[in-house]
């Protein structure tokens, strides 16, 4: 139907928004996690270069337990954009769970990023 056909050419332009939204949320957020581990190394053979080890392993354990939340969102994104690819082509029950996984997903990441 016409409908549904409307409903089809709507949600793939949500689609390709919301991959290329993804795309550049991790994008940056790799550039954002190369850089901590980076620095944190350095930081870390600072620290033991000058008999912090304490210090060094506190520092570790720190930016490990800051960073588990947000790759665990990174994840739920990725996992969104999968779904958004899978229902492009189906019916529009299956349309319906695939959005409100979306929707369920999103949320959960909201969570886990406060």
């Amino acid at each position: 139907s016409r409908t549904s056909a409307d409903t089809h050419s709507r949600l793939k332009v949500l689609a390709e928004q919301v991959n290329s939204a993804v795309g550049n949320v991790l994008l940056l957020w790799g550039n954002i996690s190369i850089a901590v581990v980076s620095t944190s190394k350095e930081a870390t053979a600072a620290l033991v270069s000058v008999g912090q080890v304490e210090m060094a392993e506190k520092l570790n354990a720190g930016l490990s337990f800051a960073l588990e939340p947000a790759n665990s969102v990174t994840e739920s994104l990725q996992n969104v954009t999968m779904i958004m690819d899978s229902i492009s082509n189906v019916t529009d029950e299956d349309l319906s769970k695939g959005l409100a996984q979306v929707q369920d997903m999103l949320q959960v990441s909201l969570q886990k990023a406060d």
